[in-house]
């Protein structure tokens, strides 16, 4: 299985996706710096709920995993356009079933590869994005609130959370897109999969157990989705 793993990253080279991680981390603390800039300026009255809201590190760590979940949800469904969608579309469909090794095994690698990336990336991502934020607020103090250990564990606990959530969403949202053998569905399943349960969470501060609940049901859809292709391609290695 390793050996596959590395012809497969050989095949798809994963520079590409590196380098969006590093932008979508890069926009996200250029993004936070610029809400936190306009509700610290701004004496319009009616922003004063947007004063309230960015005044405490639980806030920013939802936002953060927010706008972290569509982007990577979505930098998935695009590898998943990629690693799987034009894999198995036409003529490249035929080469991979000609190939020495069982169909099933390489859509396992291929799902893995996707899976576990958008997992890590996402997490990597945010631990750079926290770093620099917590290390610009001991200069700059924007927030009038105190980092404790438990508001750490939270950014742990919400992280991995959302992580989870992430990758799970990017498999159903392929499984969507592998069905009508689109890569724009697929990429487009992605990121609205990904917007209106985070639009969800965004309205429900406070309910710890909300997020929780949305990852435990996206991964177990994306364990059967993930079950189901294996045996979709099985049937069609069959045909």
């Amino acid at each position: 299985m390793i050996k596959l793993i590395q012809l497969e990253l050989k095949r798809n080279k994963l520079k590409i996706y590196v380098i969006s991680t590093g932008f979508i981390a890069l926009a996200l603390i250029v993004f936070i710096y610029m809400f936190l800039f306009i509700s610290t300026k701004t004496e319009i009255s009616g922003d004063v709920y947007i004063k309230n809201v960015l005044s405490n590190y639980e806030t920013i760590i939802l936002l953060v995993n927010i706008i972290s979940c569509v982007c990577f949800t979505t930098l998935s469904g695009v590898m998943y356009a990629r690693f799987v969608i034009d894999e198995y579309s036409g003529k490249r469909a035929i080469l991979l079933f000609s190939y020495p090794v069982s169909p099933q095994r390489i859509m396992i690698v291929k799902l893995l590869v996707v899976s576990l990336f958008t997992f890590l990336a996402y997490i990597l991502s945010s631990i750079l994005v926290y770093t620099i934020f917590f290390i610009g607020e001991r200069f700059i103090h924007i927030i009038p609130d105190t980092l404790t250990v438990a508001k750490l564990i939270i950014i742990v606990k919400t992280t991995l959370i959302m992580s989870l959530f992430s990758s799970g969403i990017g498999i159903i949202a392929m499984r969507i897109g592998f069905s009508k053998k689109s890569v724009p569905v697929t990429i487009v399943s992605a990121f609205t999969l990904s917007v209106i349960p985070s639009n969800i969470i965004s309205n429900a501060i406070g309910i710890t157990w909300f997020p929780f609940l949305l990852m435990v049901i996206s991964v177990i859809i994306g364990m059967v989705v993930f079950v189901n292709l294996v045996s979709t391609v099985n049937k069609m290695e069959v045909k």
